[in-house]
C-alpha cells in the first residue's frame, strides 16, 4: 500500500489493500499460493480426475434436492460411518482379547 495514491488518509489505505487482495484472490498465478495457505492444496493434487467428475455430479444432484433430503442423506451417511468404526474397533478388540488368551493358554 503507499502512501503516495492515498495520502495519510487511513481507510483509503485499506480500501487500497483489499482492492489489491481482491485482485489476488481471483488471479491464476496467485491460485497456488492461496491454496497452500488454505491447507487444501495437497489435497487437490492428490484426487484423481474421476473422484472430482464424481463429487460434482453429486454436488450438482443436491443442488435440487430438498434441505431435508440432504441432511437426511448425510446422517445416514454418517451413521453408517460409525457403525464401521465401532465394527472395526469391536474386531480389533476381539482380536486381541484371543491373542492375550492364547499366549496364556501356551505357558500352562
Amino acid at each position: 500500500v503507499s502512501t503516495q495514491s492515498t495520502g495519510t488518509d487511513p481507510s483509503a489505505a485499506l480500501r487500497e489493500a483489499f482492492l489489491k487482495i481482491d485482485k489476488m484472490i481471483v488471479a491464476e498465478e496467485h491460485a497456488d499460493e492461496l491454496q497452500e495457505l488454505a491447507g487444501t492444496k495437497a489435497d487437490d493434487e492428490e484426487e484423481d480426475p474421476e473422484s472430482k467428475l464424481q463429487e460434482c455430479m453429486e454436488l450438482n444432484e443436491e443442488a435440487s434436492m430438498p434441505i431435508e433430503e440432504i441432511l437426511e442423506k448425510y446422517q445416514k451417511e454418517k451413521d453408517a460411518a460409525e457403525k464401521e468404526e465401532e465394527e472395526e474397533a469391536e474386531f480389533e478388540g476381539k482380536g486381541k482379547g484371543k491373542g492375550k488368551k492364547a499366549a496364556k493358554g501356551d505357558g500352562d
